[in-house]
């Protein structure tokens, strides 16, 4: 196993846990495996993500978004001892 398949199945596993909510699920899903779906150009035509979109489209605040992700990417930090 590659030490990034290792770390994979470690982030898995922080997805897989009962610690994230329903929504904190569908917001790291869209933001990382689903992340070419809300990608947008920019003013100079360069792809950006848009968290705008992810939020409009789960129906939430991007200020909740913001505090679901950066939940979800601290919990996946704490269990890679990063």
């Amino acid at each position: 196993m590659t030490a990034n398949e290792y770390r994979a199945k470690i982030v898995d596993g922080v997805w897989k846990s009962s610690r994230l909510s329903h929504t904190e699920k569908l917001v790291a899903q869209r933001t990382y495996p689903k992340r070419h779906e809300y990608m947008r150009e920019d003013k100079r035509g360069q792809p950006r993500f848009s968290r705008h979109l992810v939020a409009r489209r789960l129906g939430i605040p991007v200020r909740i978004y913001d505090e679901m992700i950066a939940r979800f990417a601290r919990y996946a930090r704490e269990a890679l001892g990063d």
